[in-house]
Order: structure tokens, then sequence, then C-alpha cells
């Protein structure tokens, strides 16, 4: 068994020309109609905002997913590539 992510997620992964890039959560903030993906799972994933006394972003994916670490609500304990994965 592969152990949890512990800590926020602060890591996505960007196509520019091409290849898979990895970027952070606060560049993530910034683009709009870019595909983002997890790091982990290579599923499609979104910015998201927790609006609490001190505002912070999150990443969240598209479609669930138990195969994913990123996600230890969700996660399964067996890691594996999303079935929707960006490619």
């Amino acid at each position: 068994m592969e152990a949890m992510t512990t800590g926020p997620i602060d890591q996505c992964e960007i196509k520019a020309d091409g290849t898979w890039v990895t970027i952070g959560i606060r560049d993530a903030q910034l683009l709009r109609k870019t595909q983002i993906r997890c790091k982990a799972c290579a599923g499609r994933i979104r910015v998201q905002m927790k609006f609490t006394a001190h505002p912070s972003p999150y990443f969240m994916h598209f479609a669930k997913h138990d195969g994913c670490r990123n996600t230890p609500h969700l996660f399964s304990g067996v890691s594996s590539r999303h079935p929707e994965a960006l490619e």
C-alpha cells in the first residue's frame, strides 16, 4: 500500500508546447482556459478557493477517483491512473 499524501497539494501540471510541465497552485490560479491535471493520477483538476479568514487556493478533481493519493478522503490505498486521464 502506498502512503497517503499529507498536507496541501500545491503543484499540478499544464501542457506547454506539447509537454506536461509542473507549476505551482498560485500560477495555476491565473490560467483560465488551460487544462490542468493532477500530478498523481493525471485526472483533470481545477483551482478552487477556500473563503475563510485566510483565503487559500486548493485543487479539486472534476471527476472523483479513489485511486488518487491526493484525495485522502476517497483514496482506496492503491494508486492508479484516473480513468479520464489527460494525455
